[in-house]
């Protein structure tokens, strides 16, 4: 049986073929998003800078059911983008559906899930390994599992697994099959602490005519700690081995503090993750957040996010972000949205922003 036909049978039999002793709840919602952004620099070059405006619009289709301890979904979209220059930024018709259950038990729980995406590869790239290049488009199968107990009071142990395929098209990126287990065993030491253990195993195939196969492990030990009710923070540190490439050390760091209006999130990792580059990705990563409730019905926030990608000439990205939000009714809401961002590698130094207005409407649930 190919992929494909097994993951559409797996998507059919989550979303019909399941037998509840219970009658079903089920809810629908419908939403679309349509919006028109400016960019200064798409293709982030130093030299000559051609800028261009992207019209969108996102409808998107939500199904859910539910009955006792299991939960099904569906989720349906299309991103639909017209651009002002189609030799710079090409047209995109891209769908995204993915399908889920979830079933609780006295001791824990256990899910599946399938999706199926498309993307610009250029910003889903520039994004993970730091890399510009062709607007060509990847497209990614997936199917994963997690699995949870709680093996006494206070210890707990989660597993999940993945296998996910990219096909890349009019681009220079690579298609991968990533296929990848973990597991992670948590003790409750106290209400605050809850120390951990990680391991990670992901085995990367790269390439058609020749393809590569690389292993990489990745073993850490970390610490919840819920310092009260607004204040939480996690961190780990750990090791990566990776096949034909010896050690390297790994980390992640995080925190989130509540306010009574505002909230504020930060995280600093360096990770080891697998990439269209075709070989295993090192970056280190710093994210900010910062969000405002302006009234109950309007929001405001900042984002800053710093990646330096270990990748075929390394690079260095940057990008601030801020957005004002108001819900203009029960059914219909506005954004605007502003970013600048800037790229350096050994070859160039490129900035460019963004600026964008969205207007979506949501249905009630039915």
């Amino acid at each position: 049986m190919t992929f494909k036909r097994a993951y559409l049978s797996v998507t059919l039999y989550l979303v019909f073929n399941a037998t509840p002793a219970e009658a079903l709840v089920i809810l629908q919602q419908a939403s679309v998003s349509a919006g028109v952004e400016y960019d200064t620099n798409p293709t982030l070059v130093s030299n000559n800078k051609q800028s261009i405006f992207r019209y969108t619009v996102y409808p998107k289709y939500i199904l859910s059911a539910a009955e006792a301890n299991n939960r099904w979904y569906t989720n349906l979209g299309i991103n639909l983008q017209r651009s002002s220059n189609q030799s710079v930024s090409g047209n995109r018709k891209d769908p995204n559906i993915s399908a889920g259950w979830e079933h609780e038990y006295d001791r824990g729980r256990y899910s599946i899930i399938t999706a199926y995406s498309k993307s610009s590869s250029r910003f889903s790239e520039l994004k993970t390994t730091g890399l510009v290049d062709k607007d060509g488009t990847i497209a990614t199968k997936s199917i994963a599992a997690a699995w949870s107990r709680l093996l006494t009071e206070r210890l707990n142990l989660s597993v999940n697994g993945q296998y996910a395929k990219s096909n890349v098209t009019s681009s220079s990126f690579s298609n991968t099959t990533t296929k990848s287990l973990g597991a992670v065993l948590t003790y409750e030491l106290n209400e605050t602490m809850s120390p951990f253990i990680q391991v990670n195993v992901s085995k990367l195939n790269s390439g058609t005519i020749n393809p590569n196969s690389t292993i990489s492990k990745n073993y850490l030990i970390g610490t919840n700690l819920e310092v009260n009710p607004r204040l939480s923070l996690s961190g780990s540190l750990g090791l990566n081995h990776q096949q034909n490439s010896g050690n390297g050390w790994v980390a992640n760091t995080s925190a989130s503090y509540l306010g009574e209006r505002y909230i504020f999130r930060g995280a600093l990792s360096r990770n080891v993750t697998p990439s269209s580059t075709g070989q295993f990705q090192k970056s280190d990563n710093l994210s900010l957040g910062y969000g405002y409730d302006l009234s109950d019905k309007s929001k405001t926030g900042l984002d800053f996010s710093w990646n330096k990608n270990d990748a075929t000439n390394g690079s260095e990205t940057r990008q601030l972000s801020g957005f004002y939000s108001k819900e203009l009714s029960d059914l219909w809401q506005f954004r605007l949205a502003l970013s600048l961002k800037d790229l350096k590698n050994s070859n160039q130094s490129a900035t460019a922003s963004v600026c964008g207005i969205t207007l979506t409407y949501n249905t009630p649930e039915f």
